[in-house]
């Protein structure tokens, strides 16, 4: 409850405590102890600490392959974050990579207008952005916003980050009247 108010903080001595926890009585390779370092990834993210996410992530990704069957939706999400904390950090190359193999997971776990889906595709638009594909960026970020807008709605906060990497793509492409409509449904 706190990392979805935006305590990160505040939650992530509790994350260390459980994945403490789950590791004295799991095992370090145990499926759960690879769930929880996502989230501890994820919480250290969200504070801006990508040099400490990173080394998270990758311990993560390596239990959970380990630990479900190849191709499972864990992993294409475990991917997805660890390419998300590259891209923030400023590696887009590597980022594009690691978000194409989550995006392929999650394609092959979900039915394509899932809203995680949509919002793994809206990451790695942004990547695509940042990297200049932006054709490819736009096709992906377009159809990701448009279902997370019917899936969760257009003031959820997935639907409104999409709408923020649609503001930045299309300031690249030097169409300000677009870029103005998805920067005010970002809320900015």
């Amino acid at each position: 409850a706190l990392r979805a108010v935006g305590r990160t903080a505040e939650a992530e001595p509790v994350f260390r405590e459980v994945l403490a926890i789950d590791r004295a009585l799991l095992g370090e390779q145990h499926v759960n102890v690879g769930l929880d370092l996502h989230v501890l990834a994820g919480v250290l993210r969200e504070q801006g600490d990508y040099a400490a996410a990173l080394p998270v992530h990758r311990q993560a990704l390596a239990v959970l392959e380990a630990a479900l069957p190849a191709g499972h939706r864990q992993v294409g999400h475990a991917r997805t974050g660890y390419g998300i904390t590259l891209l923030l950090s400023g590696d887009a190359a590597a980022a594009e990579r690691e978000l194409r193999r989550g995006v392929a997971t999650l394609e092959a776990a979900y039915e394509a207008g899932h809203w995680s889906l949509a919002e793994a595709r809206g990451w790695l638009g942004a990547c695509l952005t940042q990297r200049g594909a932006l054709d490819e960026a736009e096709a992906l970020l377009t159809v990701a916003y448009e279902h997370l807008r019917e899936a969760r709605g257009a003031d959820d906060r997935y639907t409104r980050q999409v709408a923020g990497h649609l503001a930045t793509l299309y300031d690249a492409l030097g169409q300000a009247r677009q870029a103005a409509t998805y920067r005010a449904a970002a809320g900015g």
